[in-house]
C-alpha cells in the first residue's frame, strides 16, 4: 500500500525544516493520544475484570443460598414425613421433643440462609459487589 501527501514543494530549507518540526510535532501529539488510550483501555479492562470477579462471586453466594434454601426444603420435608408416621402410630413425648428440636434447627438455618440473602441484596442495593 502506498500512501502519498501532497505537499507544496518546500522552496527553501527553511521551509523543510518548519514542515518536519510540524511532522514530529503532530507525531508526537499522535503518539501521546495513544498512550493515553493505552492507560484508559487498561482502566477498561481492569474494571471489566473486577466486574466479573464480583459476578464471579455474586453466583457462588446465589448457588450456596440455593443449596442451602434445596436443604432445608429436605429437611422440613423429612420432619413432614416423621411428624406424619408418628401421628398415625401416636407419639411419645420424646419423639415430638425430637421433632421440635429437629425444626429449631431448621428454623435457624432458615434464618441464617434469609439473613445472608438479605446481606447480598442489601449490599447490591447499595452500590457494592452488585450486579
Amino acid at each position: 500500500m502506498e500512501i502519498c501527501l501532497k505537499i507544496d514543494q518546500p522552496s527553501t530549507g527553511d521551509d523543510v525544516i518548519i514542515l518536519l518540526k510540524n511532522i514530529i510535532n503532530n507525531q508526537t501529539l499522535i503518539m501521546n493520544a495513544i498512550e493515553e488510550l493505552k492507560g484508559q483501555v487498561a482502566g477498561l479492562e481492569t474494571q471489566v475484570a473486577d466486574l466479573q470477579t464480583a459476578l464471579d462471586t455474586e453466583q457462588a453466594q446465589i448457588q450456596q443460598l440455593l443449596d442451602n434454601n434445596a436443604s432445608v426444603v429436605s429437611s422440613l420435608r423429612g420432619q413432614v414425613d416423621t411428624l406424619t408416621q408418628q401421628l398415625a402410630n401416636g407419639a411419645t413425648a420424646e419423639q415430638i421433643q425430637e421433632v421440635s428440636n429437629s425444626l429449631s434447627t431448621i428454623a435457624s438455618s432458615i434464618a441464617t440462609t434469609k439473613a445472608d440473602l438479605e446481606g447480598t441484596v442489601n449490599t447490591d442495593s447499595t452500590g457494592g459487589s452488585g450486579l
